[in-house]
């Protein structure tokens, strides 16, 4: 591998902004879309898009609880629904980790093309003995 012109390695520089910022601000694995790891970014917009929905499912089956009981106060039978907090917060605590992972992940990733980029090796080599 050549040199790279200043443009390729601004270029490079740039596109790895970008993916950290999608990762960060639109959708986790968007930032591995731009990234070109097609595997990851699969795997961190299913993971999150399943753990996203389960939050909204249960947090909507609350609040319909809720609104069941306001709305209809005399009947004895309104807001049964038997769903525990601790569903709300694994299911948001589990969408947060997923998409942490997928920020370090989008960070960690640019870190090692930009020592690749500037031929640095991904390991510290060891002294000689």
């Amino acid at each position: 591998m050549g040199p790279q012109s200043q443009d390729e390695r601004r270029q490079q520089l740039k596109t790895g902004r970008m993916a950290i910022w999608l990762s960060a601000l639109a959708y986790p694995g968007a930032g591995q879309l731009v990234q070109r790891r097609w595997l990851a970014a699969g795997f961190l917009i299913s993971a999150f898009t399943a753990a996203a929905a389960w939050f909204i499912y249960v947090s909507v089956k609350i609040l319909k609880a809720y609104y069941d009981l306001a709305l209809h106060f005399e009947d004895p039978t309104a807001g049964t629904t038997s769903v525990s907090w601790r569903y709300v917060l694994v299911s948001f605590a589990i969408s947060m980790g997923i998409y942490l992972i997928g920020l370090l992940d989008t960070v960690l990733a640019n870190r090692r093309m930009q020592s690749t980029a500037r031929g640095l090796p991904d390991e510290p080599v060891p002294p000689p003995l």
